[in-house]
C-alpha cells in the first residue's frame, strides 16, 4: 500500500498500485473534463496578435501589451479596435520627437 496525494484535488489516499493518480472515479472524470476543455481543437484562434477567444463569454477579447481593451462579437471588430489603438500609440510617439 502506498499513500498518494492527488495533484488535482490535493486529497491523500491509499492505493495498492503506486501509479494510481486519482482518489476516486469522480475526481478522474473531472480532471479528464478539464483537460478536454483545455486541449479542445475546436476553440477558435484568431491568428492576430492580441486577439483571443473568451470561451466563457463566447466573444473575442483584445489584450495589447498586458492591457485589456474589451470583448467583441467578431474578429473584425476586435481587429479594427486594435488598429485604432496601435495607430494612436504610434502617432503619440512620433509627435513627441
Amino acid at each position: 500500500m502506498a499513500i498518494c496525494i492527488n495533484p488535482s484535488c490535493n486529497k491523500e489516499f491509499t492505493s495498492k498500485h503506486f501509479d494510481a493518480l486519482y482518489c476516486s472515479a469522480s475526481c478522474q472524470s473531472e480532471v479528464n473534463r478539464l483537460n478536454a476543455v483545455k486541449n479542445h481543437p475546436m476553440i477558435p484562434k484568431s491568428g492576430i496578435p492580441g486577439i483571443t477567444f473568451n470561451r466563457f463569454k463566447s466573444k473575442w477579447a483584445l489584450n495589447l501589451r498586458k492591457e485589456y481593451h474589451g470583448l467583441f462579437d467578431t474578429i473584425e471588430e476586435a481587429d479594427e479596435q486594435r488598429v485604432k489603438i496601435l495607430r494612436k500609440k504610434y502617432v503619440k510617439k512620433t509627435r513627441a520627437i
